[in-house]
């Protein structure tokens, strides 16, 4: 049975997403996603203004007169999520922690995916995949998504996204849209990421924390590695620290810009003290305009 307190958090995350889906971003998915890919219908007799690009030359060959094919565009569309559960993504400087506010993004996004007639699936990661669920059509479906991001445990604390793309690249061979949601804490992803781009449509959805990008004055303190679980003290009125911690952080942000320049990403920066809504209407309106 759900704890009460776990049951009310899915159900605000329903109430706010579904009004966001059904007031600011109504359109927006569509927009952004129509048109992802076409199929063959049918074999025709060319008729005088058909395309003929579309005449197929094996088949006019063999019937001694021109035939060309059609194709419709798909109207479903799959999108899959591959959310990131290892233990930084529990962190939390204020009240939303990252894997709270990657609950009702996931859940955005999923509710403007069905209002579009499109399935949803899910994949959750940590050192190993820990959980899949195939794709399907229903709120209810979603709604178990959404719980399982909220409540799992999983089984390991590190991240290894390398890993989590190459047994999703192996398990998912169908056309999907993919959005990766993560905090990006690990290394060594490029190639897979590379992969799951050649055949999907992938969108990183990528978490921060304020205090991840710059640590406020708190003088000497003690904070534990939620990955490692080693207990840390350090003096936050250091310069050198503050400048190597700033250093060090703005190289890896850097990096992890750079592959998705060189992979040709578009992806969804978030920050847990700021309106995740903004960002993701002005990424629909983005790739709308680029459709």
């Amino acid at each position: 049975m759900i704890p009460q307190e776990i049951f009310q958090k899915i159900r605000r995350v329903e109430i706010i997403t579904n009004h966001l889906v059904s007031g600011s971003l109504s359109g927006g998915y569509e927009s952004a996603f129509k048109g992802q890919g076409i199929e063959f219908s049918e074999l025709r007799e060319y008729e005088y203004g058909d395309d003929v690009r579309l005449i197929d030359w094996n088949v006019s060959a063999r019937q001694n007169k021109p035939f060309i094919k059609k194709f419709t565009e798909e109207r479903e569309c799959t999108v899959m999520f591959l959310v990131d559960m290892s233990a930084s993504m529990r962190f939390a400087s204020s009240i939303v922690s990252k894997k709270d506010m990657a609950a009702e993004v996931v859940a955005l996004l999923a509710f403007s995916a069905l209002r579009n007639g499109d399935k949803v699936g899910f994949m959750s990661f940590s050192e190993q995949v820990e959980k899949y669920v195939p794709p399907r059509k229903n709120k209810q479906h979603i709604l178990r998504m959404i719980r399982d991001i909220l409540c799992y445990e999983a089984s390991y604390r590190k991240t290894n996204l390398a890993k989590a793309l190459d047994c999703f690249n192996r398990a998912v061979r169908k056309k999907t849209i993919l959005f990766v949601v993560s905090d990006f804490w690990s290394e060594n992803y490029e190639t897979y990421l590379r992969s799951s781009s050649l055949r999907h449509d992938v969108i990183p959805v990528v978490f921060l924390d304020p205090m991840e990008k710059e640590i406020p004055f708190m003088g000497k303190i003690l904070w534990e590695d939620l990955e490692t679980q080693k207990i840390l003290e350090t003096d936050t009125s250091s310069s050198i620290f503050r400048k190597s911690f700033s250093k060090k952080i703005e190289e890896y942000r850097t990096q992890r810009r750079d592959i998705f320049n060189r992979l040709k990403l578009d992806a969804i920066d978030l920050s847990t003290n700021e309106s995740y809504a903004k960002s993701i209407v002005a990424f629909f309106k983005k790739r709308g305009r680029y459709k």
